[in-house]
C-alpha cells in the first residue's frame, strides 16, 4: 500500500489549535464564580440565609489548616439537625474568620471589617436568634429587646459578630475563652452581662492572665446590663453598658431603639381603638405585694365606672390550666375591673398596645421597654411617681416606675401620684380628649442616633481609655 505523502501544517492551524487549547484550559482552571458569599457576604441580613458553602476552600489554604478550622469551628459552635439555623450559620463564619485569618486575609469572603469583631456571650441574644419574640413571653423580655437592637445594629453597620453560647456561664466563658485566643488581634469587644462576666474574671480559661497571656483582657470585657448593676468590673463603670442614661453613676449609655421594629406597625387611629387602657405586668403577682401598691384595691373598678374605661392585663396565669380570675392564691387573684387577656407573642402584643387607648404602669419591673413600644404606635404612657412629690422640680429626685420617660409630658406621658386615684382618673380623661396621632420616638432612640452610638463603641480606643493615665472611672 502505498503511503501517503506528508504534508506540514501550516502556520495558522497551528496557532489555531494551541488557541482552542490555551481558551480550554483557561476555561477548566476559572476561579469560582461570585455568589452571594462573595460581594454580598458580609451583608449580616444575608448571614442567616442558608446557602451550600459558607467558606469554600480558598486556593491559598492548604487542605490540613482548612479542615483545622472547620473541626474547630464545629466544636466550639455545636450544631446538628434539629437545631436553629443561625447555629450552623454560626458555625460557617467562625470557619471563615478562622480561614481569613490563616490566610492573611487574601480570600475573597474576607473585608476590613473581620478587623472589627464582637463576641456575644450572653444568653440575651442566643434567646432572639432562637424566637423568642414568636412565642408567648414568661417573663419581661426586656433584656431580649435590647439585644434584638444592638444585633440589628450589627447588621446594618456590617461588623461581624459570634453569638457564643454553652449549657451554663462556665462553658459559656470557656469558649469564649478559646475563640478570643483564636481570633483576638480582631476582636474589638466581649460582651456578656452581670452574671457572666464576673465568671469570666474568675475562670483562668476566660481571661488574660499570667497563666493565659492570650486570654480576654479586662479594656475588652464590657457588662450588658440595662439597669446598671455595678458587678465590680476591675477597670470601673465605663464598661458597664446601659439601657438608659445614668451619666450621675459614670456607667456608659448604649441604649436602644425600637423604631426598626415597630415602624411596620403604624399608629391606629383613636376612633378605631377599643376603649381600654392596658395594664403593664407579666405577672399577678406586680398587683401585690412584695412589689410596690401604689393603687388603692378598688380603684380599676371605680375609674371603669366613672368615664367608661375598662382595664386589661395579660399574664402568664391565664395561660395555665386551673389558674382562674378568683384564684384563692393571694398572688394569682385580680382585683375588680380587670380582665386578664394572657400573655402574648411580641407582634401580637404590640397589636394589642395599637389598639388600647393607653399603657399603665404599677411600679414593677423599673424601666420596661414595653412604654416605648406604646409610644412608638401612638399609645401613651401612664407613669406612677412614689416615695415623693410630683411637685418636686427636678424630675431625677423623683422615685417612678420609668425614671427615663418621667422628663417628658402630655400627649406622651401622664406622671401620676401613687395612691391618687384622682390622678389616673384625671389623666385618662385628659387623653381620652387629646388622643395621641402619630409615634413618638425619643431623639436618642431613634435609629440613626442608635447607630451612630454603636459605631462609636465598637470604634472607640477602650485599651488607651484603660491606661492608669486614663480617667475609666
Amino acid at each position: 500500500m502505498k503511503a501517503l505523502p506528508f504534508r506540514p501544517k501550516s502556520p495558522l492551524w497551528i496557532f489555531l489549535t494551541l488557541s482552542v487549547v490555551y481558551l480550554v484550559s483557561r476555561y477548566l482552571n476559572r476561579p469560582e464564580t461570585s455568589t452571594s458569599l462573595g460581594d454580598h457576604q458580609h451583608s449580616r441580613q444575608s448571614r442567616y440565609q442558608p446557602y451550600k458553602s459558607a467558606y469554600p476552600h480558598p486556593h491559598n489554604q492548604t487542605q490540613f489548616s482548612y479542615y483545622h478550622a472547620r473541626e474547630t469551628a464545629r466544636r466550639l459552635m455545636p450544631y446538628s439537625p434539629g437545631m436553629h439555623s443561625w447555629r450552623k450559620s454560626q458555625q460557617d463564619e467562625l470557619t471563615r474568620l478562622l480561614g481569613c485569618q490563616q490566610s492573611g486575609g487574601r480570600h475573597r469572603s474576607c473585608t476590613s471589617m473581620d478587623q472589627h469583631l464582637v463576641l456575644l456571650g450572653t444568653v440575651h441574644f442566643s434567646r432572639v436568634l432562637d424566637g423568642i419574640f414568636a412565642k408567648k413571653a414568661a417573663f419581661p423580655a426586656g433584656e431580649a429587646i435590647w439585644a434584638d437592637a444592638f444585633l440589628w445594629a450589627l447588621n446594618q453597620l456590617e461588623y461581624p459578630y459570634l453569638v457564643v453560647d454553652g449549657v451554663d456561664h462556665n462553658e459559656t466563658n470557656t469558649r469564649l475563652g478559646e475563640v478570643y485566643e483564636l481570633l483576638g488581634p480582631n476582636v474589638k469587644m466581649v460582651i456578656g452581662d452581670y452574671l457572666s462576666i464576673p465568671q469570666c474574671l474568675k475562670n483562668k480559661a476566660c481571661v488574660q492572665s499570667k497563666q493565659k497571656p492570650h486570654g480576654i483582657p479586662h479594656h475588652k470585657l464590657f457588662v450588658f446590663d440595662g439597669f446598671g448593676q455595678d458587678v465590680g468590673h476591675p477597670l470601673g463603670r465605663k464598661w458597664h453598658l446601659t439601657f438608659y442614661p445614668q451619666e450621675e453613676k459614670n456607667f456608659t449609655y448604649l441604649g436602644l431603639t425600637i423604631e426598626h421594629y415597630c415602624h411596620k406597625f403604624g399608629v391606629v387611629p383613636p376612633k378605631e381603638r377599643s376603649n381600654k387602657v392596658y395594664i403593664l405586668g407579666k405577672d399577678r403577682s406586680y398587683l401585690h405585694p412584695p412589689a410596690p401598691t401604689l393603687y388603692p384595691e378598688t380603684m380599676w373598678a371605680s375609674i371603669t365606672n366613672a368615664t367608661g374605661v375598662e382595664f386589661t392585663i395579660g399574664t402568664h396565669q391565664k395561660d395555665r390550666t386551673g389558674v382562674e380570675s378568683r384564684s384563692t392564691e393571694p398572688k394569682d387573684q385580680l382585683f375588680d375591673g380587670i380582665v386578664d387577656i394572657g400573655s402574648q407573642t411580641r407582634d401580637k402584643f404590640i397589636y394589642e398596645l395599637q389598639h388600647h387607648k393607653a399603657v399603665i404602669g404599677l411600679g414593677w419591673p423599673v424601666q420596661p421597654s414595653t412604654p416605648l413600644e406604646a409610644l412608638c404606635v401612638g399609645t401613651p404612657f401612664i407613669n406612677p411617681v412614689w416615695r415623693g412629690r410630683r411637685s418636686e422640680p427636678d424630675r431625677s429626685k423623683w422615685h417612678t416606675q420609668h425614671p427615663y420617660l418621667a422628663r417628658f409630658d402630655p400627649p406622651y406621658v401622664y406622671n401620676v401620684q401613687d395612691h391618687r386615684e384622682d390622678d389616673v382618673r384625671i389623666a385618662i380623661e385628659q387623653l381620652l380628649k387629646t388622643p395621641l396621632e402619630e409615634p413618638f420616638i425619643p431623639d436618642e432612640m431613634k435609629k440613626e442616633v442608635y447607630l451612630d452610638r454603636v459605631n462609636q463603641l465598637i470604634r472607640f480606643d477602650w485599651a488607651k481609655a484603660a491606661r492608669p493615665s486614663s480617667s475609666a472611672e
